[in-house]
């Protein structure tokens, strides 16, 4: 396998996600982007950004492959926060309404995309780690979607 950065990763991450279920390409997330900190913002203004999928390198493990420092066996961890917001309601925001996305299809969608798949790069295809509530409130619902891949690391 190539050595292939966490830039590229997370670049292919944003771009499956763009075009599956971005507005601009006929989709319903108004936000897919990298995770900068924008859940460090108040509610009010977070929501506007909803709704979101922002995609962060998670962090690695290395484990020597051959046993000479040359060639590295890399699990890397990559997050997609997925942010609703619905003033509907509870129900409305984890289940949608009519038209209106819910949080729920919003998380299905993003496995769904990403798990078994390589997004065309050497990788070994993404394994969802976990799905977690992170914060649940009156105004919005924002889960974590925690996926790992492999690759090689040579260190020539």
């Amino acid at each position: 396998m190539a050595n292939e950065t966490i830039a590229q990763v997370e670049n292919a991450i944003i771009a499956a996600l763009e075009a599956e279920y971005a507005t601009q390409n006929g989709g319903y997330a108004k936000t897919i982007e990298s995770y900068s900190g924008q859940f460090e913002q108040a509610v009010e203004t977070v929501v506007l950004l909803f709704p979101a999928m922002l995609v962060v390198f998670g962090g690695d493990e290395y484990n020597d492959a051959n046993g000479q420092n040359t060639i590295y066996n890399e699990r890397d961890r990559f997050t997609v926060f997925v942010g609703c917001s619905n003033l509907r309601g509870d129900v409305a925001r984890r289940h949608g309404v009519a038209s209106e996305i819910g949080l729920y299809e919003m998380l299905d969608d993003v496995r769904s995309t990403l798990v078994g798949s390589s997004l065309g790069l050497d990788i070994e295809p993404f394994r969802i780690i976990r799905r977690k509530a992170l914060h649940v409130s009156k105004r919005a619902n924002v889960y974590a979607l925690e996926f790992e891949t492999q690759l090689d690391y040579t260190n020539l």
